[in-house]
């Protein structure tokens, strides 16, 4: 298209496309060329495409207005090679929707918070108010072999939104020590470290409508969507995950890591991940609802929860998996006030709903599909006048640890006491019931 086309001709072209007044700055490359200007038509950087990309991109954000309360804009349009970090400044918007960008020297991260020192977190600044909008972004991991990362904020009310991320060494979008941050409508495939990941300290922030595929790698493999905590350094509270599609994670699609305070997990669906679909190592007060968890290998969890986690809800999910040595939902024994309610496991080839030994002791397991743990009925029994235990099997997943018998006829009203096992309530009269033709009928209430 930019065949015959002067500098001068594409960049009225390009003009047109954006509307005008809609950014600060604009970098194109056309050819062998790559430069950015303002508004004005003014010349800011320029040099050979492919080999100044960055530099010119980092010059047209630089060029922003200092110390702005204000967003500008700068527009990226056309293909760019990335060497050198890109470091971004507060209110700034970064629009991408008419650009690629692929990573080519390794040991680099692509897009970075102004200022930010990872070794030194605590004392970097947080960038504010960035967005960063469409377009795609290439890792090029087949031809790097040092981790890499393409974009990592820290931030206060920033954005990342409709970017597509694809063969990423490191993590995709890596939020750390953010506020108020949100991952939108991304697209992620192929990453070796996780797909969107919140770290160390971040508090109400995001993941909405991302589409995650393929976070697996040769040597290290990574969730879908990671709340991390590394080094146990400080609690995430208030992440909010919901609405996404992962497919094909390496590890757990969904990871609430160390310390993960009032987190949740709404209406996602997890297909064929390697290990758990949601696996909670020490939660408080999270909630894991509405989720579709769908192929979930042998041997593995729809939800696991681990560690101290307390005060965790669990509720309303539909779990399928054909594996016969898989458990639905799993709870480790230092887990407690572990709620389990109306999940539908019909579908769960293995164990619906595991407990070890000492575990939860003060938790709720009810009205779960496919476990029941609550029922009751009506049972009719003819006399003879020398039976005097009569037996209503309660389809129970176990012993019954509270049981409600009520006569319902004169004949079924003597003097009887209960009991129960596995699989039947046992009514016992101290005196048979007397001869008759369905003359003995009851109701009866078990829950374990």
């Amino acid at each position: 298209m930019s065949v015959g086309f002067s500098r001068d001709r594409w960049t009225e072209y390009i003009r047109k496309k954006v509307a005008k007044g809609d950014y600060s700055a604009i970098v194109i490359t056309q050819e062998n060329d790559v430069w950015a200007e303002n508004r004005y038509g003014k010349t800011i950087a320029d040099g050979e495409a492919g080999v100044d990309d960055t530099k010119v991109i980092q010059k047209a954000l630089d060029s922003l207005t200092p110390n702005r309360t204000w967003k500008e804009k700068v527009v990226l349009k056309g293909s760019f090679e990335i060497k050198t970090t890109i470091e971004i400044p507060s209110y700034t918007v970064l629009d991408l929707t008419q650009a690629k960008l692929k990573l080519v020297q390794d040991g680099i991260d692509l897009i970075y918070s102004k200022g930010l020192d990872t070794s030194k977190v605590d004392d970097s600044p947080a960038i504010e108010y960035v967005d960063i909008i469409g377009g795609t972004i290439d890792g090029n991991r087949s031809n790097l072999t040092s981790a890499a990362s393409l974009i990592v904020l820290k931030a206060k009310h920033s954005k990342v939104i409709n970017v597509t991320l694809k063969e990423v060494e490191g993590v995709a979008i890596y939020f750390l020590q953010s506020e108020d941050c949100k991952a939108l409508f991304n697209t992620v495939d192929g990453c070796n470290h996780g797909a969107i990941v919140f770290d160390r300290g971040c508090k109400k922030c995001l993941a909405f409508r991302n589409t995650v595929m393929n976070t697996y790698g040769e040597e290290l493999a990574g969730p879908g969507i990671y709340v991390a905590n590394e080094d146990q350094a400080k609690p995430n509270y208030s992440i909010e995950i919901i609405a996404n599609t992962i497919v094909n994670a390496g590890q757990s699609a969904i990871h609430l890591g160390y310390d993960s305070y009032y987190c949740k997990v709404f209406v996602n669906t997890v297909d064929s991940p390697t290990d758990h679909g949601v696996r909670i190592d020490q939660g408080l007060g999270c909630i894991i609802s509405k989720n579709h968890f769908l192929n979930i290998p042998n041997y593995k969890n729809a939800v696991r929860v681990e560690g101290d986690s307390r005060d965790i809800d669990i509720a309303r999910n539909y779990c399928h998996s054909d594996g016969p040595g898989a458990t639905g939902i799993y709870l480790v024994s230092t887990v407690d006030y572990i709620n389990i309610i109306r999940n539908n496991l019909r579908n769960w080839a293995g164990t619906k709903i595991s407990i070890e030994s000492g575990g939860n002791p003060n938790g709720k397991i009810k009205g779960n599909i496919g476990y029941t743990t609550e029922n009751s009925g009506t049972a009719t029994f003819s006399g003879d006048g020398s039976t005097t235990q009569f037996k209503i099997a309660h389809g129970l997943v176990s012993t019954p640890s509270k049981v409600l018998v009520t006569p319902m006829s004169e004949d079924a009203s003597g003097d009887f006491y209960v009991t129960a096992d596995n699989t039947y309530i046992y009514i016992n009269y101290k005196t048979a019931p007397p001869s008759g033709t369905d003359n003995v009928k009851v109701s009866w209430y078990a829950e374990i």
